[in-house]
């Protein structure tokens, strides 16, 4: 077998391999006897009539790509190893020569991005200062129950206008140069008036309305919404307000406290202190993690392939889309709230993504160079823990 390899930029890899027809042979023997064991011929049991009617059954054809499909099982992976590459993504095999039955050399070219090879210089003189944790204020602890007030609202039934805070529902109907456009038309549309759900100044133009008034108004959409075909254009709304309700908040007393578990008032402040204290050493934690990790990742040298952040993106994608799901979202809505479609999505994933693999190769030099078991689960988090021993002073 002969090879020819290529280096290119960002690790991709051009690799020609080259069988002769001596060493293409066995792949032709074990292609007539992987096809004649799936022939029915007269006269024969399976895979027991001579090769030149297995030949003319089945045809050449047929017998050549089963010889190349063997020959490409076997060869790839051996020349992998023989030049010690590592693909990171499908490889794309072009076939350069083909063989027949009787003559020519078998030669294609497989093309990938290669496992790159990192290097980390030392970094033994970086230094990192533990920074001091923070603790809950009583303002933190106010506004958690502030949600919580929230979460246990009820609506009451009010003849009067609307005003901000109120819970309303409406039917709308918009339209853009008198032509109507996707998700611009709702029914018995849940909304709260002035929390911003809606584009900036539709909820104000419900401020005033009774139950059954309709209005018309013209609005512009923002110049970086994420319908681009909607970004900064104006829009007429047709808009009626179905239903109107009051948002009434509990007391903060003991029988609320009581609906969370707790006692009194003072145990449900002391256990919301408790959390959020929790939750901000942790918070700590992980920007101390990140603040080393940064740090040390200026020492990394790592020509990082497409093909890697790609693979990362579409991880990230679909470890929200999970998330999001779990939680009995839709994944296309939740992008639209946040006013990006899948392809700004995964534009503005890319940062984080090369930034996620530069940390994978990162934490790889160090469990090796710690001597850490790969294997391991808990690698990773060793050879994390060991750089913050080393840094943090």
């Amino acid at each position: 077998m002969k090879l020819d390899l290529r280096r290119e930029a960002k690790s991709k890899v051009r690799l020609s391999i080259t069988l002769s027809h001596t060493e293409f042979l066995k792949y032709i023997d074990s292609a007539f006897e992987k096809v004649g064991a799936t022939l029915k011929i007269d006269g024969f049991r399976p895979g027991k009539a001579p090769k030149k009617i297995v030949e003319e059954t089945a045809g050449q054809a047929r017998l050549v790509q089963e010889s190349i499909d063997l020959a490409l099982a076997e060869s790839y992976p051996e020349a992998l190893k023989k030049e010690n590459l590592y693909p990171v993504n499908q490889p794309k095999i072009t076939i350069d020569s083909f063989p027949t039955l009787i003559s020519g050399d078998f030669k294609y070219t497989v093309e990938f991005d290669d496992l790159p090879k990192a290097k980390l210089r030392d970094y033994s003189k970086i230094s990192v200062k533990k920074p001091a944790i923070k603790k809950a204020t009583d303002k933190d602890v106010e506004k958690v129950i502030e949600y919580l007030k929230k979460q246990k609202a009820t609506f009451s039934e009010v003849d009067r206008a609307a005003k901000k805070g109120d819970r309303a529902e409406i039917n709308f109907l918009g339209t853009v140069r008198g032509v109507k456009k996707e998700g611009m038309e709702s029914r018995n549309h849940p909304i709260v008036i002035g929390e911003g759900v809606m584009i900036p100044g539709f909820e104000e133009e419900l401020i005033g309305l009774k139950k059954a008034d309709k209005k018309k108004f013209k609005i512009r959409f923002p110049k970086e919404y994420h319908a681009k075909d909607l970004a900064g254009e104006e829009a007429e709304f047709e808009v009626e307000l179905v239903d109107l309700k009051e948002v009434v908040l509990q007391e903060i007393d003991s029988e609320f406290a009581k609906t969370f578990g707790h006692a009194d008032v003072s145990a449900m402040k002391t256990a919301i202190k408790k959390s959020l204290d929790l939750e901000m050493e942790e918070k700590a934690s992980r920007d101390l993690e990140m603040t080393v990790i940064d740090k040390v990742l200026k020492n990394l040298s790592v020509e990082i392939p497409e093909s890697l952040i790609e693979q990362e993106i579409d991880r990230m994608t679909d470890q929200l889309r999970k998330q999001i799901e779990a939680q009995g979202l839709n994944f296309e809505r939740y992008l639209q709230s946040i006013k990006k479609d899948l392809a700004d999505f995964r534009k503005d994933s890319r940062s984080q993504a090369e930034k996620n693999v530069q940390v994978g190769f990162l934490i790889g030099e160090i469990i090796k160079d710690r001597k850490l078991d790969p294997k391991d689960d808990q690698a990773g988090r060793k050879a994390i823990d060991y750089l913050i021993s080393v840094i943090v002073k």
